[in-house]
């Protein structure tokens, strides 16, 4: 079935000022985006990611679109879809953020997962198989569980999931986008810092606590605007 994405409110307006040119290539359109929020009064709080949240707007409904890994079969990347209960060779976590226009939008839970079962307090435990790459819920979390060491990638999980990834349409919205990444140490002290990536988003390695920021559409939330987060315990 096609899914159709939910509405977002409009009622965030963001007053934008110009941003000077940042660095990094200058064929990626996310180097130079329109604008950005002014700089807050303090430092934004960490998040601290809860199990079964919905983090951001919900506006993606949930699990794979008619575009993405469906029923099972390998994904257009070759991942394939486990239904076993073998050990696993790699299991981490990512954190993924999406901002819309200047509104975090909730990653929806159940991506990467065949025929999923319905949640429990928030939390889809999983389906008739799940692909290395799922969510549980809509924290933004991305769970890689594989049963082979691999580099996982963000575009894969784009993939699985079936919405574009590109330096111009980031989940079907084409923008000036602008892309962070952080490398937390996950030991729940200082947050990392983001710095601005200019490559292909597809590229962008799926690494242990890293967080990942994409924003497609000013205004944009940059650094040191932008909180870490902290996972859960046990992540």
């Amino acid at each position: 079935m096609m899914h159709q994405r939910l509405k977002i409110p409009s009622s965030f307006t963001v007053a934008a000022i110009a941003l000077a040119a940042c660095g990094g290539t200058s064929s990626s359109p996310s180097a130079t985006p329109g604008g950005v929020l002014p700089a807050p009064a303090a430092l934004p709080t960490p998040i601290v990611l809860v199990e079964g949240e919905v983090l951001g707007t919900p506006t993606f409904p949930q699990g794979d679109t008619a575009s993405g890994a469906q029923n099972g079969a390998p994904s257009s990347d070759g991942l394939t879809c486990n239904s076993g209960s073998g050990p696993l060779a790699l299991h981490h976590h990512v954190h993924l953020s999406l901002y819309m226009s200047g509104n975090r939008v909730a990653i929806p839970a159940a991506i990467g997962m065949d025929n999923p079962v319905p949640a429990v307090n928030g939390i889809v435990s999983g389906g008739t198989c799940d692909y290395d790459l799922h969510t549980h819920d809509a924290s933004g979390i991305i769970h890689v569980e594989s049963t082979t060491i691999a580099q996982f990638t963000l575009g894969e999980f784009f993939d699985i999931w079936g919405e574009p990834l590109s330096a111009t349409n980031i989940a079907g919205d084409s923008a000036a986008t602008m892309i962070f990444t952080a490398q937390d140490s996950g030991n729940g002290t200082a947050g990392p810092a983001f710095t601005q990536y200019a490559g292909d988003p597809n590229a962008i390695p799926l690494l242990q606590h890293e967080e990942i920021v994409l924003e497609v559409g000013a205004p944009f939330v940059a650094p040191p605007q932008i909180p870490s987060v902290t996972f859960p315990s046990g992540f």
